[in-house]
């Protein structure tokens, strides 16, 4: 495993970091009997969650490279 092999893996596990973080804070009022969100919050949450997947999505692909070519 060479050195961008594992930058691409520490930026797969902030992704997934991301993902899982915000997603509990979406889901904990509703269904965790939790506190829920202001709505502004609630709408960061959101955006961190999908930039959380993007993120994820980002360095899966570059840690193992999947390149496809069109």
């Amino acid at each position: 495993m060479d050195i961008f092999q594992r930058i691409f893996a520490f930026v797969t596990l902030v992704g997934v970091t991301m993902f899982v973080g915000c997603g509990y804070l979406i889901i904990r009022g509703p269904f965790l009997d939790g506190p829920m969100l202001e709505p502004t919050q609630l709408l960061l949450a959101l955006f961190g969650f999908i930039a959380g997947i993007g993120v994820m999505v980002f360095g899966g692909v570059r840690t193992f490279k999947i390149n496809s070519r069109v």
